[in-house]
């Protein structure tokens, strides 16, 4: 069974499109702000009464993304429970291989690591040797594990198409996530590059010379 490239770069918020440099995008504002919001006044005193207390402030804003449909990790690792992948087909666009990194669009982008999110992921961008593909993962547990659902191939045939299926324990060091093993249908490289912004996952596959970008759509 082949060994399947996995990991990547973004330029556009909805589906896929050429063009622009690697890791452009920001995360998704929050909808209620970065902080708490302010309590309400205290009350003033009644005839015999004591002062009512001013109101509790709210919570901190959120990403405005809806809950996962699976709110928890498998309770088998490998139980190899296919799902649908939700990413749009993405079509290559010219890598070079750059120092440390990759080189998309006359722009370097190289690992940088950051704080993994849990949350399901869609492929948004891509730039790799291969023809098209799509591509959902979910992160769970501070994204110490991760499971994949790929499509290789050509849209809307059955000649050529390979899908994947893996499940993957992985650790994060700097900016470097390692694989620790992997089950199911297909294999991964021993560890890839990433760079964690917001709600944008981009991996670096320097095994395979391919850059992928995920944009997250749902949290848990």
């Amino acid at each position: 069974m082949r060994s399947i490239p996995m990991l990547a770069v973004l330029w556009g918020l909805i589906g896929c499109s050429g063009g622009g440099g690697a890791g452009t995008m920001a995360g998704s504002a929050g909808t209620g702000g970065g902080g708490l919001a302010t309590g309400g006044t205290s009350g003033s005193a009644g005839a015999g009464g004591a002062a009512g207390s001013g109101g509790r402030g709210g919570s901190a804003g959120s990403t405005g993304l809806p809950a996962c449909a699976v709110p928890e990790q498998p309770a088998n690792p490998t139980d190899c429970g296919d799902f649908e992948i939700s990413g749009q087909w993405c079509t290559s666009d010219q890598v070079l291989v750059g120092d440390g990194g990759f080189t998309v669009g006359g722009v370097l982008d190289v690992p940088k690591g950051g704080s993994l999110v849990d949350g399901d992921y869609d492929l948004v961008g891509v730039a790799w040797a291969n023809g098209s593909t799509r591509r959902t993962i979910r992160l769970f547990a501070s994204g110490t594990f991760i499971e994949w659902a790929i499509d290789d191939g050509t849209p809307g045939t059955d000649a050529g198409l390979e899908h994947f299926r893996i499940d993957s324990p992985v650790t994060a060091t700097g900016h470097t996530l390692q694989v620790t093993s992997s089950s199911c249908i297909g294999t991964l490289s021993d560890s890839f590059g990433y760079t964690a912004t917001g709600d944008q996952l981009q991996l670096f596959n320097f095994e395979a010379s391919a850059l992928f970008t995920y944009q997250r759509t749902c949290v848990r």
